[in-house]
């Protein structure tokens, strides 16, 4: 493979390991940064079609689904909203009074009440 001066610097900043690739050693720092560069040259071009190799790039979810809004106006959907849908919208109305902390609730709450350590 023929490089030019700015693949042999991307390569040569690469090989300069990380602390775990110290560790691990290797036998050849340069042609490891040639290897992991070209890989992820790869994977840059053809996100789909290294998908299913790399072990870092997460695949897609069988359950997962997005779909594109042109309106809000329910009326106007290709597929109306079923009932185990999710659906996200702006509230309508206030929830109601803002709630005060119990004192002895929650993450701040004292472990050590009198009656408990009588």
């Amino acid at each position: 493979m023929s490089q030019t001066p700015e693949d042999e610097q991307r390569i040569a900043g690469r090989s300069d390991l990380l602390p775990e690739e110290e560790q691990a050693g290797s036998e050849d720092r340069e042609a490891q940064a040639e290897a992991i560069l070209e890989e992820s040259d790869e994977r840059v071009d053809d996100p789909e079609g290294t998908r299913r190799e790399s072990t870092q790039t997460p695949g897609p979810s069988d359950d997962a689904a997005v779909s594109e809004v042109g309106r809000m106006d329910p009326a106007d959907a290709d597929t109306p909203i079923a009932d185990g849908d999710a659906a996200a919208s702006y509230p309508t109305s206030e929830s109601g009074e803002a709630q005060e902390p119990e004192p002895e609730a929650g993450p701040n709450a004292n472990p050590h009440r009198d009656e408990d350590t009588r």
